[in-house]
């Protein structure tokens, strides 16, 4: 069983992964994968993006998938 710290990161994320696959129009992998994206590129952690992303703090737009796909 997983413990409780852990458990709560991945219910976060994919809480979070499912508001960016919505605001994307992308996959749950995809969602993740900008999420990722965006915490390397301004130096914060995963879990830092989905608590913005769930609290709507912060938005991705569909412009991202397609830089994504390129």
């Amino acid at each position: 069983m997983q413990n409780e710290p852990e458990f709560e990161h991945d219910m976060l994320v994919a809480w979070a992964a499912g508001t960016v696959a919505a605001q994307v129009g992308c996959t749950f992998y995809e969602a993740v994968t900008l999420m990722e994206e965006r915490a390397a590129e301004t130096g914060r952690t995963l879990d830092e993006i989905a608590l913005d992303a769930v609290e709507r703090r912060l938005r991705f737009s569909a412009s991202l998938r397609s830089r994504q796909a390129s």
